[in-house]
């Protein structure tokens, strides 16, 4: 009442209600007595006659549920549910106010929708006071949960912390809902003990290289019946002589992910007054030939031999050189991976 009489300059002449022990109690009876209120109360089980109230309270729950049944919040958000939903309510132009909102019907002028937000989305709040840790984490995950009344900024739920607080520096995302996507993996053992899963970016299985295994293993040489050459169509590598038995070059090739698309390598155009080259995976029986056809006075089959390399190890020399690895930013937003 002291609010209303102070911001807004009107006086409360009467309050009707139904019979609810929080309005017919003698200290608030008194009250009403001291201030000239008029009470009026509907009848036991008549709540038509307090239709205005009723309305009201039904308005509020559909659009509460609807908040809620969008981001798939758990019961125990329903009072943020509900103070969102008066909040979205004001904001919203009524034909019963000749298509104005009862904010700007209330204050005399047009509300601001710049910073509405989307009700239980994914956000990621700043982390204040800010660690001294250079490494430490500057955001932490948390759920959009309300406009809170007073200050100019949103308050989040840390899904980590299971805590509410209040941030201006917040980054949305509003086509995700934590609670929507209970498949992807939590993000801290807190949040596994719950069950609240944190949504963040799963790697794409068909853009991740398979890792060289390093560790000492036996492998199976190649049968001599089955020919596993490295196909040379785009690598500058000189035939073998015609003479020489095929399986005396074959070793066995990388196993590439079924899954990854292929990729043509172009050389820079600032090497094409070079001759470019990869290692010759073959031994050094052949630097002879070698020799003939590159023109090469000392060439480096002479001195370096592959030999002692695994055939695993062989192959991965071989197909480390098949992709350039981007070295701007430009190039690299380009790469589908």
């Amino acid at each position: 009442m002291a609010m209303i009489v102070r911001q807004f300059g009107k006086t409360i002449k009467t309050i009707r209600s139904d019979n609810g022990t929080e309005f017919t109690n003698h200290k608030l009876h008194l009250y009403y007595q001291r201030h000239g209120i008029v009470t009026q109360f509907s009848c036991v089980s008549t709540p038509q006659q307090n239709g205005v109230v009723e309305r009201k309270h039904r308005h509020i729950l559909d659009v509460a549920r609807a908040l809620r049944f969008q981001a798939n919040l758990p019961i125990k958000f329903w009072g943020e549910c509900i103070l969102t939903a008066v909040y979205l309510i004001n904001y919203t132009p009524t034909p019963l106010l000749s298509g104005q909102s009862p904010y700007e019907f209330r204050f005399s002028r047009k509300p601001n929708y710049s910073h509405l937000r989307v009700f239980g989305c994914l956000c990621y709040a700043s982390v204040l006071p800010r660690s001294k840790d250079k490494f430490s984490e500057r955001a932490t995950t948390c759920l959009f949960i309300a406009y809170p009344y007073g200050h100019k900024g949103y308050k989040v739920y840390n899904l980590h912390t299971h805590k509410s607080f209040i941030s201006r520096d917040v980054m949305f995302y509003e086509h995700i809902f934590p609670y929507n996507h209970q498949h992807l993996p939590s993000h801290s053992s807190s949040s596994q003990s719950t069950n609240v899963p944190i949504p963040l970016p799963v790697p794409d299985h068909d853009s991740i290289e398979p890792i060289p295994n390093t560790t000492t293993e036996h492998i199976e040489p190649p049968s001599p019946h089955t020919d596993h050459t490295i196909p040379t169509d785009h690598l500058d590598i000189p035939a073998l002589p015609t003479d020489t038995p095929a399986t005396s070059t074959t070793i066995q090739p990388p196993i590439p992910p079924t899954t990854r698309p292929s990729r043509i390598t172009k050389l820079p155009s600032r090497f094409h007054d070079f001759r470019v080259k990869l290692p010759k995976l073959y031994t050094s029986q052949f630097t002879s030939s070698n020799h003939a056809s590159s023109g090469t006075s000392y060439p480096l089959s002479h001195f370096l031999s592959y030999s002692n390399f695994t055939t695993s190890h062989a192959s991965f020399l071989a197909a480390i050189t098949q992709h350039d690895e981007p070295k701007f930013y430009t190039q690299a937003i380009k790469d589908v991976h």
